[in-house]
């Protein structure tokens, strides 16, 4: 189970590991964990906010919302890196995953108190550099400061 330090975690467990706080802001805490293989993330959202506007050519991801709903956003990418059909807008519902394959450009919004878990059958040290950007919400509404930590 998590330490619990007032409001604050340190630690959080999913799939019977301890992820560990990465980075902690007004707006998000971001937890992780990574090995030689796998890769598992945690955002847990503080106030509304948003990250996304990318693809992967390597990594394929999954979420789960563990609370709150989520709003996904996603488009597939064809072979010479153009989008392929139309933005696509869908609420993930807690307790539902959305599964991110390469060349799917994806975005999410979350509201406050939401939290999603992100698993990556890579290690960060690939899963971070392969991060593509296209546009699929405003870039102004996208939190900088958790979307460079994200895989």
């Amino acid at each position: 189970m998590p330490e619990d330090k007032g409001n604050q975690k340190d630690i959080y467990e999913i799939d019977g590991r301890d992820l560990y706080l990465i980075k902690g802001t007004d707006a998000f805490r971001l937890y992780g964990w990574s090995d030689r293989n796998n890769s598992v993330q945690m955002i847990e959202a503080r106030q509304d906010i948003s990250f996304g506007n990318r693809y992967h050519k390597l990594v394929e991801k999954s979420y789960q919302v563990l609370e709150k709903d989520v709003k996904f956003h996603s488009q597939h990418i064809d072979e010479d890196e153009k989008p392929l059909g139309m933005i696509i807008t869908q609420n993930i519902y807690k307790g539902h995953t959305i599964y991110v394959m390469r060349k799917m450009a994806h975005a999410f919004h979350m509201k406050a108190d939401a939290k999603l878990v992100c698993r990556i059958k890579w290690p960060l040290a690939v899963a971070k550099p392969d991060k593509h950007w296209h546009e699929l919400i405003k870039p102004e509404l996208i939190n900088q400061e958790l979307d460079n930590e994200i895989g």
